[in-house]
């Protein structure tokens, strides 16, 4: 009896530590599976190889990765020297060599390069080139490209200018030569002069301090003064240049802007304001463009950062400003940043009405969206630093992406993080709407006023 008890107990023993060598060794599993779990999640994606794509008939440029790209990427160019500079955020680039010499196509080398940020990684290729050249920009799952144009096929390039129109294609080199000569300032009126005719050109008021804004495309000063005094309303007119305009600021000199009229005509544009602006013909009503000036986001278009934003046609219905048959390509002619009253606004004119993407937000607080079947000059594609501003942009960066047998034109907005947001689309005019929030708000001084109580005198009792 004694026997069959001690084979008993050696029995309970064995299946008492068989339990708890069992739940010992799950209990280590799993805590391996959890841990390599939270590893991969936290894990970058990786940059595998960069190099030339000897199959392809353009210079392209390959890049493969560990895991698809998807929205996560930004494509600029830059200059000095002339490169195509393509961002990965969250890649490690740790295994490709820094400096790959090709001399080939109109690619003199690629520069790959790795950055420890405090968002994270992030893995930057610049692709040195002789000279400014279109190119395209093509993903297929794990395959990011970038195909330049030779200088046989350059010519090949969308163009807005219609092919049933020839005599533009004639003088288009002519209408480079044209300027804006003059200014001519009076009491309460301003007359623009072109040496030629005037073609698309916008005005809009701002606020903080009240200014009228006016665009004129396509010319450029042949003065060299960059300031004019005016009286009875308006205190100066600044001239500022850009890559494709000339922008004229008239600064008020009191709290709010005069009454004002902007008319256009063939080869001037007529600025007047004062008393006699209400009974002014308004000859130039049609040709006088949109303002681009933010709008007052209703309830219905704010959407939360983190959502995709709904495209609002702000006066025609959808089906109209965005025709599906369209087939010849819509210019991108400007993009302008307004930060002004606690809103960003991020406004893109364009040739003609074009179908606009739903915005997609991706990780790092990044919105962006394509106007479908679109092209952009080189001029325009660059990035607008914001950072600088009380605004919840970073910047805004336009690049071209490759969609099916179509080009896209691709707007990436960068916030400073959660933001309410929302897209607007009038006819040719499309504008990116963001609250500003907190991000408005002035930054408060670094040296602080502390009160000290003095101590009070003592007073002899002798």
């Amino acid at each position: 009896m004694r026997g069959v008890n001690t084979m008993l107990g050696q029995l309970c023993d064995s299946r008492a530590t068989r339990f708890w060598r069992n739940l010992i060794l799950s209990s280590a599993v799993l805590l391996l599976l959890g841990s390599g779990v939270a590893w991969g999640a936290d894990q970058a994606n990786k940059m595998l190889s960069v190099a030339m794509n000897s199959a392809a008939t353009n210079p392209t440029v390959t890049i493969k990765t560990a895991e698809p790209v998807g929205y996560r990427y930004t494509v600029y160019d830059s200059f000095e020297p002339t490169r195509v500079v393509v961002d990965f955020p969250g890649m490690e680039v740790s295994d490709i060599a820094e400096t790959i010499s090709v001399n080939k196509g109109g690619i003199k080398e690629i520069r790959a390069v790795g950055f420890d940020l405090s968002s994270g990684k992030l893995a930057r290729v610049e692709i040195i080139l002789a000279k400014t050249t279109e190119y395209q920009v093509n993903l297929d799952g794990k395959e990011f490209r970038i195909a330049f144009a030779t200088t046989g096929n350059a010519a090949k390039a969308p163009t807005v200018v219609s092919k049933k129109n020839k005599a533009a294609v004639k003088t288009a080199g002519a209408q480079n030569t044209n300027v804006l000569k003059n200014i001519k300032v009076s009491p309460g009126r301003a007359i623009l002069e072109s040496s030629g005719n005037i073609g698309k050109y916008q005005y809009f008021a701002l606020s903080n301090p009240p200014r009228l804004v006016v665009d004129i495309y396509g010319l450029r000063p042949a003065f060299k003064e960059r300031s004019f005094s005016t009286v009875d309303g308006f205190k100066k007119i600044r001239v500022g240049t850009y890559n494709d305009k000339t922008r004229l600021v008239f600064d008020a000199s009191g709290k709010t802007l005069p009454e004002h009229l902007v008319e256009g005509h063939k080869q001037d544009i007529l600025i007047s304001w004062g008393g006699d602006v209400k009974s002014a013909p308004k000859v130039a009503a049609k040709a006088a463009p949109k303002p681009v000036a933010a709008k007052p986001v209703g309830k219905k278009s704010q959407v939360a950062a983190q959502k995709p934003a709904p495209v609002v046609a702000a006066k025609k219905p959808a089906a109209k400003a965005s025709p599906a048959k369209a087939t010849k390509p819509i210019a991108v002619e400007s993009i302008d940043f307004i930060s002004e009253e606690g809103r960003s606004v991020v406004a893109i004119a364009l040739s003609g009405a074009a179908k606009i993407s739903a915005p997609v937000v991706d990780k790092g607080n990044l919105v962006r969206f394509d106007i479908v079947n679109a092209s952009i000059t080189r001029a325009l594609r660059r990035t607008i630093d914001a950072s600088a501003f009380p605004s919840a942009v970073t910047s805004v960066t336009p690049y071209t992406v490759k969609d099916g047998d179509h080009q896209n034109v691709r707007i990436a907005v960068d916030l400073k993080g959660p933001s309410v947001y929302a897209l607007e689309q009038d006819g040719d005019t499309v504008r990116l709407v963001v609250e500003d929030g907190a991000y408005a708000e002035p930054i408060a001084p670094a040296v602080s006023q502390v009160e000290v109580v003095a101590p009070k005198a003592s007073q002899d009792t002798g």
